[in-house]
Formats: structure tokens, sequence, C-alpha cells
């Protein structure tokens, strides 16, 4: 087996894998391998050669795809801000069920220091993950 067919199959692999998970560090590996591939099939440069481009091309892309990943904060829709959501039900540890957006949600209070009973409605104010973060409705 050629050396430009393993780091074919194994950028396609990637590729398909990084597909099906959306992590992004499999497309870096995806793409270091197919650079691998063509230096092996153009140039057919030693096997050392080709796994010192490959670590090359990962190793930074990792590294600094990492530390992009690290500075994101969780994503917080502006129409989710502001949006007056409706309590389905109390869970456990001061967790609502919540329809938003004609699903339903978990959400927790930001404010429920003074909250004795179940709230019917919450504001939301912010989101983490798929958890929306809520205060209660303040009374007109």
């Amino acid at each position: 087996m050629s050396m430009s067919v393993f780091w074919a199959a194994l950028a396609g692999a990637a590729i398909v894998a990084e597909l099906l998970t959306g992590t992004l560090y499999l497309l870096v590996l995806g793409i270091a391998a197919t650079t691998a591939c063509l230096l092996a099939f153009w140039t057919g440069a030693s096997f050392a050669s080709q796994l010192a481009l490959f670590s090359v091309l990962c190793v930074p892309g990792i590294l600094g795809l990492h530390k992009c990943k690290k500075k994101e904060g969780p994503t917080v829709l502006a129409s989710d801000i502001g949006a007056t959501v409706e309590v389905l039900a109390a869970l456990a540890n001061g967790v609502y069920r919540v329809r938003h957006s004609g699903t339903e949600w978990d959400a927790v209070l930001v404010d429920g220091d003074g909250v004795t009973e179940v709230p019917k409605w919450l504001t939301v104010v912010g989101t983490q993950g798929n958890l929306l973060k809520c205060k209660p409705v303040a009374p007109k």
C-alpha cells in the first residue's frame, strides 16, 4: 500500500467523523492528513517527512482551535433574551420545565432567592448551553 493511499484513507475517515461529530478537531486532522497525502503523492518523500508535516500541521492547529473554543462563552441568541416563557412544571433542584419557541426547555432562576411558590411566567435573561437562565416576571 502506497503511503499516499494511507494518508488519503486517514483524511477521509477524519473528515467523515468530523461531519458526524461537529467538533472541528477532526477537521484539522483531515486537512493535515490530506497535506501529507499530497506530499507523498507528488514528491515521494519518506514516511518520516510525511509524519513530520502531519505533526507540524496538527499540533498548532489543535492547540489554536482549543484556545479559540476555550475563549468562547455560551451562545446567547438575541431573540431569547427578554422572551417571556410559560412554566410547565417545577423539577428537582430549582430547575423548571418551560415552554419557549414552541418547545420545552429546562430553566433556572438567577434571582430566585425570594421565590416561595412556582412562578407561572419567567423572563429569559441568558442561556448556558441548552439551559435557559430566567428571572420571575415582575407583577404589574
